[in-house]
């Protein structure tokens, strides 16, 4: 796998956006971000090196053969050449989950690749001017951003959101062709967007989903336990003298 990393650079990852070999040099650069961001330090070496491993299989007969297959067989390829099981299962998981159904990733190193690379396909495709618009998708920036939200929800992993994009568009750099604060203004509401249908999907009543989200959505699991809250709390005796209050004061 280590060999084939040399020719990510022939293999285009988006025209206006360079190589695959450019996305996983920004990935290493994402994931070393973020375990210190979740205070993963002591995962942080694997998942570097998980990064610069995870799009190797691409230039495999298998995955060309299969290309359903990408993540899984560069993970299994991975453990077969003995490298740790926090490098070989981040491999492995990177592209999960491929929707709300699917399983996020079972291993912490697994979830950084994934928000990772997934944030990286979102940051990149917006910043070339592309954005989503009816049931129009080309790049599933839809069941990304989804996946985003599922694993940091399920992961209970508390980071700022906001800040997080601006790391990942200083690491594009010059790359991007769109102002910077409209790419951030526009992946902010894109993935407060995507957190509303979640939360349907989930059950939850609309308005409350609604004073939850426009609150902020700067840390995503506070956002998902300020909803939990506010949903235990409207069956409270004490709820609607509460809110009477606070309209009387306000």
């Amino acid at each position: 796998l280590k060999d084939r990393t040399k020719d990510l650079d022939k293999i285009v990852f988006q025209e206006k956006l360079g190589s695959y070999e450019d996305k996983t040099q920004r990935l290493k650069k994402i994931v070393s971000y973020l375990a210190d961001k979740i205070e993963a330090k002591k995962e942080k070496t694997q998942v570097i090196q998980a990064a610069e491993l995870s799009k190797a299989d691409l230039l495999t007969d298998m995955v060309r053969e299969f290309p359903s297959l990408q993540g899984n067989v560069g993970g299994l390829y991975a453990r077969e050449e003995k490298y740790p099981t926090l490098v070989w299962k981040a491999v492995y998981e990177h592209y999960q989950p491929v929707s709300l159904d699917d399983e996020s990733p079972a291993s912490l190193t697994g979830a950084i690749l994934s928000i990772a690379d997934k944030l990286d396909s979102i940051v990149g495709v917006v910043g070339t001017g592309i954005t989503v618009t009816g049931s129009k998708d080309p790049f599933g920036l839809r069941r990304n951003a989804q996946g985003v939200c599922k694993v940091i929800i399920e992961r209970k992993l508390c980071l700022s959101f906001s800040r997080l994009l601006d790391k990942v568009i200083a690491i594009y750099g010059e790359k991007l062709q769109e102002p910077k604060e409209k790419i951030k203004s526009y992946c902010l509401d894109f993935f407060s967007n995507r957190l509303r249908y979640i939360f349907e999907r989930q059950g939850y009543r609309y308005d409350l989903i609604s004073a939850t989200v426009s609150v902020s959505i700067d840390n995503i699991y506070h956002s998902y336990l300020r909803l939990k809250a506010l949903d235990s709390l409207k069956e409270s005796p004490n709820f609607e003298p509460l809110i009477i209050i606070a309209k009387r004061v306000n």
